[in-house]
């Protein structure tokens, strides 16, 4: 600061002279006035801009982190989410906006702040699914770090920061945080929120925090996180498959040295009746089932080097529950692709019931009502929220 002080009087001094006669005239001494305050305006000004330009290297210095946001029909909702990442208390943001074939509203919005913030870069391409819009953002992305924002989702205003500082500080390569669950087609940060969905708080090594994961101490979401750039080398979302975080996360968990939880709630998630997971179609039941296969096969193929065997039949009692879930959610099977889905879904729990003496009393009272009546287990399912008997 001192160099500009002495620039400052330099300037004055060397640029604008008193007048050193007793005698000068009025005249002079206005010219001396207006001239100084001149230099004053001039150096002031000047001293914005070196602030700004000071700003500007402050952000250079810090690493550059990618939030990618894949884009589809979501004009309702998508300027509260592209305007949760400009609010970002962390600057240096790259936000790639990906939009897959919107004939929406969506196109106008992207392009209108692209325009407003050159860090928001828009790419359009024909449509192919929420994981190829992913895909094409981590094409795309030159960030150090990578996040992943869903367009009907908002991030809440330290979101990045927190993260990449408990990323850097634990020399981790993935930072986890909590989130809230927001039921509401309006703004979600004037909704009532349900009770934050905790994980539990810590850094850990990479086989301990898979099993966090497949325990239920940890979510595969990926818009809960913050990566390295370096795990998504030659790692990608499987195209054409819904619930496609459950199928990247453990490999990225395996991939990553540490990983660290914020144990905070960063994100407010929207759970709205148009979205995949709400959505009973039968396409999203069977991608379901798919990504569960492939977990339970994860898991088993890694027993016992990373999970205890008592972890994998007690995530194969929760998936048998889950096919039995989706089997109810199918109903009624009033169409070819539901009748189809559901006899699918059907065929593999038929399958699985072969171990149903392993399973607990209450799964297999549940099994038992449900062979009875699919529709009066329902019933009792959504009595109590949804839950089962357990």
């Amino acid at each position: 600061m001192w160099l500009w002080q002495r620039a400052y009087h330099g300037a004055l001094n060397g640029a604008v002279r008193r007048p050193q006669s007793k005698t000068a005239d009025c005249k002079s001494l206005l010219r001396f006035a207006f001239a100084r305050s001149i230099s004053k305006m001039r150096f002031a000004a000047a001293w914005r801009g070196k602030g700004a330009w000071l700003m500007a290297q402050d952000i250079s210095t810090e690493p550059l982190v990618s939030v990618i946001v894949p884009v589809y029909n979501v004009a309702a909702y998508l300027r509260e989410g592209l305007g949760s990442l400009l609010g970002q208390t962390y600057r240096n943001l790259e936000i790639i906006a990906v939009d897959d074939g919107s004939d929406d509203g969506s196109p106008a919005i992207c392009a209108e702040f692209a325009r407003n913030d050159a860090r928001v870069r828009v790419i359009r391409q024909e449509n192919a699914g929420l994981s190829a819009a992913r895909n094409t953002g981590l094409q795309a992305m030159h960030g150090a770090y990578t996040a992943f924002l869903d367009p009907d989702d908002a991030f809440r205003p330290d979101m990045i920061e927190t993260l990449l500082r408990a990323l850097r500080s634990s020399e981790a390569q993935i930072a986890a945080c909590d989130y809230d669950i927001c039921r509401t087609d309006g703004a979600l940060t004037a909704a009532k929120r349900k009770k934050p969905v905790r994980w539990k708080a810590g850094v850990f090594p990479s086989r301990e925090a898979l099993v966090q994961l497949f325990s239920g101490g940890m979510g595969l979401s990926v818009w809960s996180k913050l990566y390295d750039s370096s795990l998504f080398a030659d790692c990608r979302f499987a195209v054409g498959r819904n619930y496609e975080d459950g199928l990247i996360t453990p490999t990225l968990f395996e991939r990553a040295e540490r990983i660290v939880s914020a144990g905070r709630s960063l994100v407010l998630h929207r759970k709205r009746p148009q979205s995949i997971t709400t959505t009973a179609s039968a396409k999203n039941m069977l991608d379901w089932f798919y990504a569960r296969e492939q977990l339970e096969r994860f898991l088993a193929e890694r027993i016992p080097a990373v999970f205890p065997q008592a972890l994998l039949e007690r995530y194969a009692e929760n998936g048998f529950r889950g096919i039995m879930k989706q089997c109810m959610r199918l109903l009624p099977d009033n169409t070819p692709e539901k009748r189809s889905a559901r006899r699918q879904l059907e065929q593999a729990l038929t399958l699985r019931s072969r171990s149903l003496g392993d399973f607990s009393f209450l799964t297999r009272a549940e099994y038992r009502l449900y062979r009875i009546s699919p529709y009066l287990c329902r019933a009792v399912w959504s009595a109590v929220g949804g839950r089962g008997l357990h």
